[in-house]
């Protein structure tokens, strides 16, 4: 399972790469799959995963703001960055149920900075942390906050690696016609998930993982509304 959390950026010492195509993605045997328990992120250890960022439903400006709050988040005591953080947009393939999240995150530094050619699509904008301790967790988020991202989401039928859900992948991220194209303009943003990685999340297949945290999400909404 995944924990949940609820001015100009300094110079850096790191600067990040321009965003590229990326490679194709690897993959491993599908394995049994069972919904994991909650646990407290302050009982986590950080090490359990590698450091870096995956994230589904943002638009290139809204990733640009999220990368100033990830690298703000991992500013040291002199001004410079006290570490590099991967952030890697995830991509259609990436929701095939033999893909497990350690496979992804195995990917973070080659896939870093990139923009996929078919965007994953996802009910609610996702930002999941990996490697990050609670202090840390805890000041991305107030970053993340403090720039008010939002993105875009899809319907969870969409998902699927066949023609119809990267006909819609697609069609979110800028291909059909321009009358179609204009509709999306209007389509309600919102604000993302926020989540860490934990340990018995790793084996698991990434589609499984973001449908149970998408599932979660969607019951507090319903219970604060």
């Amino acid at each position: 399972m995944l924990a949940c959390l609820a001015a100009a950026p300094p110079l850096l010492a790191f600067t990040r790469p321009p965003l590229h195509l990326p490679p194709p993605p690897r993959a491993a045997p599908p394995r049994c799959v069972e919904r994991g328990k909650f646990v407290r992120h302050a009982e986590l250890s950080p090490g359990c995963a590698p450091l870096g960022v995956l994230c589904a439903g943002l638009d290139e400006a809204q990733l640009d703001l999220l990368a100033e709050a990830i690298d703000e988040t991992f500013i040291d005591a002199e001004g410079g960055a006290s570490a590099y953080v991967p952030i890697v947009p995830l991509e259609q393939s990436d929701f095939s149920p033999r893909v497990l999240l350690q496979d992804v995150l195995a990917q973070l530094t080659e896939r870093d900075s990139t923009l996929p050619d078919r965007p994953a699509a996802v009910a609610v904008p996702l930002v999941l942390m990996s490697g990050f301790s609670t202090v840390q967790a805890s000041a991305a988020v107030r970053a993340i906050s403090r720039r008010g991202l939002r993105g875009g989401g899809a319907p969870a039928a969409a998902r699927g690696t066949g023609f119809s859900g990267l006909v819609h992948s697609l069609m979110r991220f800028g291909a059909g016609p321009p009358e179609q194209r204009e509709e999306r303009r209007h389509e309600p943003r919102v604000a993302p998930m926020l989540a860490v990685v934990v340990p018995n999340a790793l084996e698991k297949p990434l589609c499984v993982l973001i449908e149970e945290l998408e599932g979660d999400h969607m019951e507090n909404r319903r219970a604060e509304s």
